[in-house]
């Protein structure tokens, strides 16, 4: 029986991965184009002290009220937050808010994401703890949040939702 993570992408999760990069406009693994250097040039340089943030607990789950809503970048607000939760994670909204979007790849995905790393543009990316991948990009107006919709582990994080930012 054929494992159905560790093949090509269907039609339709291709035209879902083409729809979420529709920023960088790659379509073929020609290398880079000048889109996709734009967004790994515009997600590079990031860093936790530049976006707004919130403190989230070891289940990655918000601390305080409105959750990725009350995501700051004061410091005075992060310094309250920073001696009321010292050990906390640091959640950090995508989408529009941020000017960010993630693909989160759990290790589920990863057989997934290894038949089709070609379709992935080069940019920032994190490992997570669990051994997955949050790949960065420039934010596409409109995008929203899908659990599992390109693939099983395939994750993508834009409007409406938040990403842990991982110490690097």
């Amino acid at each position: 029986m054929e494992d159905p993570l560790n093949r090509p992408a269907t039609d339709e999760e291709v035209a879902e991965v083409d729809r979420l990069l529709k920023a960088t406009n790659k379509k073929t693994p020609d290398g880079p184009s000048a889109l996709d250097r734009a967004s790994a040039a515009s997600t590079t340089s990031l860093s936790l002290e530049q976006l707004p943030r919130f403190p989230c607990g070891p289940d990655k789950r918000p601390l305080v009220a409105g959750g990725f809503k009350a995501a700051t970048t004061d410091p005075a607000q992060i310094a309250a937050w920073k001696a009321q939760f010292p050990n906390c994670l640091w959640g950090v909204p995508t989408g529009a808010v941020t000017g960010i979007d993630i693909i989160d790849i759990d290790p589920e995905g990863l057989r997934w994401f290894e038949a089709n790393r070609h379709l992935i543009p080069v940019t920032r990316v994190h490992r997570t703890p669990s051994g997955g991948l949050h790949f960065f990009f420039k934010h596409a107006p409109g995008l929203r949040c899908s659990r599992g919709k390109i693939a099983p582990g395939v994750d993508v994080c834009a409007d409406g939702g938040y990403v842990i930012w991982w110490p690097q």
